[in-house]
């Protein structure tokens, strides 16, 4: 089983870009406050997610805000442009759930919406397919 539960704050809005073949591809990153003793740690977890998940994490997801992500951990091999094999762990965002109340907008500004609907991956529509499988 690769599934990875975190809860933080986003430490500044999300990056997105299309891929090659015009996939959106979202990256964004989580600061984890955890207590160790009578000391505070603070952990920073850098995720990617892709297709309407990525649209409803750069359209809703603003720095500061509280969220709960599910994904699965993943390492990253490539060569560099000297020959030399490199590796990076990434998390894959799966579902993207924003834990507190939107920013107040300000006047004027159309940042984030009133109310974001939790993102992830597959919509309700599809859902309802799903439903219907006869197995």
């Amino acid at each position: 089983m690769n599934n990875c539960i975190f809860i933080g704050n986003l430490t500044a809005d999300p990056e997105m870009r299309y891929g090659q073949n015009g996939t959106p591809i979202t990256k964004f990153s989580i600061a984890i406050n955890e207590r160790r003793g009578d000391r505070e740690e603070t952990e920073f977890i850098d995720f990617v997610c892709w297709d309407k998940l990525a649209e409803r994490v750069a359209e809703y997801a603003r720095k500061g805000r509280k969220v709960g992500v599910i994904g699965s951990y993943h390492l990253e091999r490539w060569e560099d442009d000297h020959g030399t094999k490199r590796i990076r762990p990434e998390f894959r965002a799966r579902n993207v759930e924003f834990l507190d109340k939107p920013p107040q907008q300000q006047e004027g500004t159309s940042r984030a919406p009133q109310s974001a609907p939790p993102a992830q991956r597959r919509s309700r529509e599809e859902d309802d397919e799903l439903d219907q499988l006869p197995f």
